[in-house]
């Protein structure tokens, strides 16, 4: 059942979720603002699909399905903490709680749920970021909260992890470690920008990150890209800033097969991306920025705003063989004993100098005043 993009206000009747035959319900984009009955009435249902974004529920989110497979409640003003029932969705493969007013922390026993695509950004979370992910994780979008953390290492455990997006929160610290070798063999996108992170990118770090890479089946002459898989068209989109902008980038690549020579951001008016989009813009590190595959094409805004960061696509550079200025030579000083000789030098050329001139004005003025006046015309 598809009623969106309506008018529609108030509460959502109960008698929908005693329909066995409905699996879908699509509610979004209207102005209901709350669930008529028990926060517990959808427990029972049989929906695969619900759909509340863009409407004005208030409170708590309610106790969803466990048949449930795509939860969408983004566009909200859902309050309170995370319900710790999600824990237990054996089926949920998105879960997408953006631009609400969920507060407290992540609860840690979601290492448990099947959720492939977690988006929460935009909300009031705090502390720290658990671990969380399960190993089909495929998208990761955390943006806009106050998480406090390390950078997340444990990172490298999910090898068909294609986005992660950790920016304006509060994470600290270095991104590298020797002890963290991370091979990303999927990912296509990682935002870590207007965080509080420091040290250096070595280039060993990125090393290990796949070329970008995109699949186009002949025998559908297109390309494959997340959401494909699913009955309902939902397409996971993420917010990236390329050179300034803020935009959206409304599919991803979901499948490889061929290298791209050479990476381009933006390949249609869509936001599609093929590329390895990387930004650390916004944050404490320094040093000079890595040279290899993963960074050409990215743009400056990609790495401005940080402490002491150098090298292209920047225009600081990171030539340290300047050449100290040579301090000049210092002239040894004359002792007192020339230091007396050339004051008695020049008192005696002073006053030979002074007597002379006044002997030659004195003659001249004497035997021929006016050739005196008329050299100096007085």
């Amino acid at each position: 059942m598809d009623i969106s993009y309506n008018r529609l206000k108030g509460e959502v009747p109960k008698w929908l979720w005693s329909m066995n035959s409905l699996k879908d319900l699509v509610l979004s984009h209207n102005s209901f603002d709350s669930f008529e009955g028990s926060p517990k009435m959808l427990l029972n249902s049989s929906l695969y699909l619900l759909d509340l974004r863009s409407n004005a529920f208030q409170g708590s989110l309610p106790i969803i399905s466990w048949k449930l497979k795509l939860m969408l409640a983004s566009n909200n003003s859902f309050t309170g903490e995370i319900p710790l029932s999600l824990c237990n969705q054996s089926y949920l493969d998105v879960l997408d709680l953006s631009y609400n007013n969920f507060s407290g922390s992540i609860p840690r026993c979601l290492i448990t749920s099947s959720v492939e695509y977690m988006v929460l950004r935009n909300n009031n979370l705090i502390g720290r970021l658990p671990y969380i992910f399960n190993k089909s994780g495929l998208l990761r979008e955390l943006d806009g909260n106050r998480i406090a953390d390390t950078f997340p290492f444990w990172l490298k455990d999910l090898p068909k992890l294609k986005a992660i997006v950790l920016r304006s929160n509060m994470f600290h610290g270095p991104i590298y470690s020797p002890q963290h070798h991370l091979s990303f063999p999927q990912l296509r996108m990682v935002d870590i920008s207007r965080n509080k992170f420091t040290g250096s990118l070595p280039h060993n770090y990125f090393v290990n990150w796949s070329t970008p890479m995109i699949s186009v089946p002949q025998e559908e002459g297109r390309p494959l890209y997340v959401g494909d898989d699913y009955s309902y068209n939902y397409y996971p989109s993420m917010y990236l800033r390329n050179k300034g902008i803020d935009m959206e980038l409304e599919k991803i690549l979901a499948r490889v097969t061929r290298p791209i020579s050479k990476p381009t951001l933006w390949t249609n008016p869509a936001g599609v991306s093929n590329a390895l989009v990387i930004n650390v813009s916004h944050n404490k590190l320094t040093g000079q920025i890595p040279h290899g595959t993963q960074f050409e094409g990215q743009p400056k805004s990609s790495f401005e705003g940080n402490l002491n960061l150098c090298g292209l696509p920047l225009q600081e550079s990171c030539s340290r063989d300047k050449v100290p200025s040579t301090p000049k030579a210092q002239e040894p000083k004359p002792s007192k004993q020339e230091q007396v000789l050339n004051w008695n030098a020049a008192a005696m050329g002073y006053g030979l100098g002074v007597l002379f001139g006044l002997a030659i004005a004195q003659v001249i003025s004497s035997y021929k005043p006016v050739l005196f006046y008329k050299l100096f015309r007085l």
